[in-house]
């Protein structure tokens, strides 16, 4: 069973044109068409960012570090440093 799921884009709604008079049926189905439109675009945000958000992301990531003392011979000179672990993900 599979929990990834494909994302989608939703692509911007076609909005109703508005009549001269107001009219509170189209007022109605206006707010319906960008509601759903919101709802879709809240998803993606969701998807992207929540709490399993980087599942469809690829964030590779690595940690370096030495265990060892390194001692330099002077503060305003480059030196290389040595790693000596490496965790990558």
């Amino acid at each position: 069973m599979s929990f990834l799921k494909k994302l989608d884009a939703p692509t911007a709604p076609n909005l109703p044109l508005a009549p001269l008079q107001f009219d509170s049926r189209y007022q109605e189905g206006l707010n319906n068409v960008l509601r759903l439109y919101f709802n879709r675009l809240n998803n993606i945000f969701q998807a992207v960012l929540g709490p399993n958000g980087g599942q469809y992301i690829s964030c590779p990531n690595g940690l370096f570090f030495n265990t060892a003392d390194q001692t330099f011979a002077a503060t305003n000179t480059a030196y290389p440093v040595v790693y000596n672990a490496t965790y990558l993900n």
